[in-house]
This record gives structure tokens, sequence and C-alpha cells, in this order.
């Protein structure tokens, strides 16, 4: 059954992208590679040349590799560039497969190097009130239709924001909403869709790591009709901003917004979050198990996202290498600034053996981990020939 329902998407994908045959974006996505992703085995749709993955008459078949991630990315392996996908699919089945092809081939070839910038360090502005209240009246703006009002609101809130912070925003809108426009584009979907969505903004998550899959779909879909050659500036300027059209101050249309209810909403939930915040900072600042794995790369739900001082806070997280090497995290999890180390608080620091698990993580190493204690609690790395 997972793998019919993951056959019948492919299906439906590649025939959208055929369809496109490039006209979008001036790449043609058609010949695109997929992977399907289980806990235990990769299905792909192409021959990747191995000796363990078989043809079972649909897929090429075989292990999951040590080192594969279950995200939704894209990679190169067996020599090739692929988009995976987790199954079974979350949401739409053809979005997120059309979303990982642009991933995997469309955005190296028009933004190489834009990926780099949403790692950058910027704070939790959209966390915050300041942050959250000019993003809900853009969402607002952009549901209803409104380019000029979205991007009055988009501006106020460039305004609120550091350099550095500014700057991982309009990576990540590049990065990931151009790819989602693109999969709302390509699936046949229609501007009230797009409208619908980007008005149902959910608000019980962190926005830091996922406003951009709403806004920019509706912003593409508005712009198509406004602005028919945005996608060629867009492209040339690498910045959404650019091809945004000038508009009246946002303090002057936000009140016809509900700018009074929703700052008032959101004054509320920074108190709650402080307290919240208070004892995530409590728990790791005391014993850690620190991980300096050498090859960091993880797989997270982006609306369970929050940024500290220390770096970022991901609530539920997956990290394997090809050793295997892995950590898996129900509960709370720090990435450091530098991208080094993986935190993970400890019930206790008194233990005289590392624990392996605990509250909500588990933690598989190889023997030839090193293993070592500190005033921190303990630090695991690769072994030195790694």
């Amino acid at each position: 059954m997972l793998k019919d329902g993951f056959l019948a998407a492919v299906a439906r994908a590649r025939a959208a992208l055929i369809a496109d045959a490039g006209r979008l974006w001036g790449v043609d996505l058609s010949s695109a590679r997929w992977i399907g992703s289980t806990d235990d085995s990769w299905l792909a749709t192409e021959d990747p040349g191995l000796p363990d993955f078989a043809y079972d008459g649909l897929l090429w078949v075989g292990p999951r590799p040590a080192e594969g991630t279950r995200a939704d990315t894209a990679i190169d392996w067996a020599g090739r560039r692929w988009a995976i996908v987790a199954l079974p699919m979350r949401g739409d089945p053809v979005r997120t497969l059309i979303h990982e092809c642009w991933h995997a081939h469309g955005e190296p070839s028009l933004f190489p190097g834009v990926g780099a910038e949403m790692a950058i360090g910027g704070g939790d502005l959209l966390d915050r009130a300041d942050g959250r209240l000019w993003l809900r009246l853009e969402c607002a703006a952009l549901a209803r239709g409104s380019l000029v009002d979205a991007a009055a609101f988009r501006r106020r809130r460039r305004d609120v924001a550091s350099a550095a912070e500014w700057r991982r925003e309009c990576g990540l809108e590049l990065v990931e909403g151009l790819a989602e426009y693109t999969a709302w584009r390509l699936s046949g979907a229609d501007s009230a869709m797009v409208g619908e969505y980007v008005g149902a903004l959910p608000l019980d998550g962190s926005l830091v790591r996922s406003f951009m899959y709403r806004t920019v779909p509706a912003y593409g879909f508005l712009l198509d009709d406004a602005v028919p050659d945005w996608r060629r500036n867009v492209v040339i300027a690498r910045d959404l901003g650019a091809v945004l059209p000038s508009s009246r101050r946002a303090e002057e249309i936000a009140e016809s917004y509900g700018f009074g209810h929703i700052h008032a909403e959101e004054r509320a939930r920074d108190k709650d979050r402080e307290i919240a915040l208070a004892e995530t900072r409590r728990r790791f600042a005391g014993p850690l198990l620190r991980i300096r794995p050498g090859s960091l790369s993880i797989d997270f739900n982006p609306q369970r996202v929050r940024l500290l001082d220390e770096g970022t806070v991901y609530e539920g997280l997956g990290w394997r290498i090809a050793d295997g090497a892995a950590l898996r995290v129900e509960g709370e999890a720090l990435v450091t600034v530098d991208w080094r180390e993986i935190h993970v608080p400890l019930d206790t620091g008194d233990s005289d053996a590392m624990p392996r698990s605990g509250g909500g993580w588990s933690l598989t190493l190889p023997v030839d981990w090193r293993i070592n204690r500190d005033e921190r609690g303990w630090l695991v790395e690769p072994p030195a020939s790694f």
C-alpha cells in the first residue's frame, strides 16, 4: 500500500513536470529522480547501480543506508542528485514530490549558495510579538488577495528585524518558499486554495522556520497576475522583496486587519513564551549529553523550532551517519550556533556510566566512539580516524 501510494504520486508529479516542460523557471524538472524512504528501506525511481538494490518490476528497492535521512530533502547519492520523501508522505503527496524535486534540480541551478543563508543566526523575532504581529497581518493581507498591503506589512517586518535575521528570512523565502510555490503552481492549485492556506496560518507552533511555506506561494500566485516576469527578476535580484510593489505605511492600514486584537494576543503569548523559555534555558544549563558528530545532518519539524543565543532548539530531532551512530529525540535538543554539537539535557550528571537513553531520547553508538566526562556532563566524539 505504501509503495502503491508512492508510485501513484510519482506518476502524477512526473506528468505535471512534463506538462510544464521547464516553462515556469526555465529549468526542466521532468527527469527528476525520487527516493521514498521508510524506516529501513529506500524505494528509488531509477537504478542507483548498487548491488544491494534490486528491481521489483516497479522500483529499485534496497536497505536504507546508515547515513540515509528519513527527512524530506535533496541529496547526492550513488553519483547522482535525488529528491527524498519520507513515507508515508505528509500533506499533498504531489506537492511534496515537486517541492523536493525543486530542491534537487531547480534551486542549485537558479539560487546556488542561498541555502547557507538559512543557517545565519539572527534571533527569535518570529517567535516574539514584534515579529509575529506583522507576519500575521501580512498573511491576512495575502489571504484577502492584496499584494500591496501584504508588501507593506512585510516591509514593516523587515524594519523590526536585525540584519542577520532578515538575511535568514530572505534565504528561507528563496529556498523553501519558492520550492513550495513551485509545488502549488505545478500541482494544479488555484489562487483560492492558496489564499485559504495562507489564511490558516498555524498559531500554536513556532513560525521561525515555517512562515515561508505559507507566505511565498501566496505572493507567487498574486505576482503571477500582477507582475508576469517576476520569477526572472527574483532570480536576478535573489530577493523576493525586489519584485514586490511599493505601498503605504503599514500603520495606516493595520487597524483594518485587526491590529489591536492581534497585538493583544501576541503580547499575552509572549508572557507564556518567556516562562517556557526560562525552563528550556534551565534544562540546557544543567548536565548535558553533548555529541560532536563531525557530520551533522538532521531531520526535524519546522513548526517546533526556537532560537536561543546558544543555538537552535528543536522539539523532535533525528540524526544518524554512515557508521551507525544515531540519535532520536522526541523532546528538546539543541544544535549549537556553529553546528558542531548536539546537546540533550540529562536527568542527572552523577551516573558513573554515560546513559544511552533518557526521557524521550535514545542514542546508538558504535564501540569505537570516544566518550569523555567533563564538568558539563558527557562529551561524545567519533574515533580519531573518522
